[in-house]
């Protein structure tokens, strides 16, 4: 259980990070905004769950919003196919093709280490290619 410790000052930092006012933090979270701004000033104390929501929600750790961190970056994302449905099927396909994932992970660290100015363009433009070639390569 995570102590009594909720920082509500990076509550309101991870908030103004994401451009959201505390009536869209409210809606993003799916609580109502006076929950929500009883969090903020610190009036009231969340849930072990709660804490879990606001941090997948705003894209950060338990552990950053709890002080035990000083790195406000996700220890994990929560992927969903029906929200993020691309990137579900192909970290299915990463997790149940090897060749495929560490062609994955060369085309990444190429692209880390090029000039390229669009990294998601190239990574995209990679991926085509590597797909054209699958297809070829069963046509054959």
């Amino acid at each position: 259980m995570y102590e009594s410790i909720f920082d509500t000052t990076r509550l309101s930092e991870c908030r103004k990070h994401l451009g959201l006012t505390k009536q869209q933090a409210a809606a993003k979270l799916g609580m109502a905004q006076p929950t929500y701004l009883r969090y903020e000033n610190g009036d009231r104390m969340p849930s072990e769950h709660v804490i879990r929501t606001i941090a997948e929600g705003f894209d950060t750790s338990v552990e950053y919003l709890t002080g035990k961190s000083d790195d406000p970056l996700p220890n994990y994302y929560v992927i969903k196919k029906e929200t993020d449905e691309d990137l579900f099927l192909f970290i299915e396909k990463c997790k149940s093709d090897s060749a495929f994932m560490g062609r994955m992970l060369a085309y990444a660290e190429k692209i880390s280490n090029s000039k390229c100015v669009r990294p998601s363009v190239c990574l995209q433009t990679q991926i085509r290619k590597s797909t054209e070639l699958e297809v070829k390569s069963e046509v054959q």
